[in-house]
């Protein structure tokens, strides 16, 4: 069981399912290193996902993957949290406001986030911020 009571073991970051969608050899075999672990995704990777579309298809295609995931909206107080991450780190080292959303999920409920983008996520999450390979 993860952190609050959720059925999650993690959080996912956007460029991890872009992995899976490209069918990305290391990330196919990183999910299968560790396949019994729970995952879920921000609303925000969500919403960063679908944006991809290319068309109905592909959207229904995305919208199917994208079921198997919890998804954690975004709270009122993700929303300040991330505004103040955003202050504090946007210049010094170019956090983008909807990696300070996505991570908001993460502070907010203890669980770590797979990202490959560690180098924005580490001033934000600290060790919750993991790396998947």
């Amino acid at each position: 069981m993860g952190a609050l009571g959720i059925n999650v073991d993690a959080l996912l970051d956007t460029d991890i399912l872009i992995g899976i969608l490209r069918d990305d050899p290391q990330t196919v075999a990183w999910l299968r290193s560790i396949d019994d672990h729970r995952f879920g995704i921000s609303a925000v990777v969500w919403m960063e996902v679908v944006r991809g579309a290319t068309n109905k298809v592909n959207l229904q295609q995305l919208v199917k993957l994208l079921e198997q995931y919890r998804v954690f909206p975004i709270t009122e107080a993700d929303t300040f949290w991330a505004m103040e991450q955003l202050a504090n780190f946007r210049l010094s080292h170019g956090i983008d406001y909807a990696d300070c959303l996505i991570a908001a999920a993460a502070a907010r409920t203890g669980l770590p986030l797979y990202t490959r983008n560690h180098k924005h996520y580490a001033p934000l999450l600290g060790t919750n911020a993991l790396r998947p390979y």
